[in-house]
């Protein structure tokens, strides 16, 4: 009876950090908690963090996140076993990634597939800034736009603009 009423206590606790921690966070702030859905999910009391597998979705804001498998402080997202970051008319997808709301950046490695209207990009790996707008695609990077092809080392998108920029390196 004790070990129950103690692990009733710490969850308690944790509960109480966590919504004392959400009603810290301005109404309007960009840290604002995210959406979660998956068809099982729980709270990892050792890592503090909550652990979610099967067809997991997370929405902050306008962006959107879906996976297999992940894990979250609310404000940092580890994703493994397939993930795809979409925001308005773009898509990213690759093997893993990970995310933080507070710093406005995605990162995802592995089979990097980004579309957007007519444009496709392969790489190895991209890091997107939803500030700056700007997508760096590194390794193997593959631009293909209507009927033109070229492959790059490296190669920074900006999507406002929807445009690639001078600093990058043809292979």
């Amino acid at each position: 009876m004790i070990e129950k009423t103690h692990t009733s206590r710490s969850f308690l606790l944790t509960m109480l950090i966590f919504t004392v921690a959400l009603l810290l966070i301005p109404a309007g702030s960009e840290a604002a908690a995210p959406q979660i859905q998956a068809n099982k999910q729980y709270f990892d009391f050792a890592k503090r963090l909550y652990a979610l597998e099967g067809n997991v979705v997370i929405v902050h804001q306008s962006r959107r996140l879906t996976t297999e498998k992940a894990t979250t402080n609310m404000v940092e997202v580890w994703a493994e076993g397939g993930i795809t970051f979409e925001q308005d008319d773009m898509k990213l997808s690759g093997n893993s990634g990970y995310a933080n709301f507070l710093k406005n950046t995605v990162q995802i490695t592995g089979a990097i597939t980004f579309e957007r209207n007519e444009l496709r990009v392969t790489a190895e790996k991209v890091e997107f800034n939803w500030d700056t707008k700007l997508a760096v695609f590194t390794g193997d990077v593959t631009v293909k736009k209507g009927e033109e092809t070229l492959t790059y080392e490296t190669i920074t998108y900006n999507v406002v603009n929807n445009e690639f920029q001078q600093n990058t390196e043809m292979k």
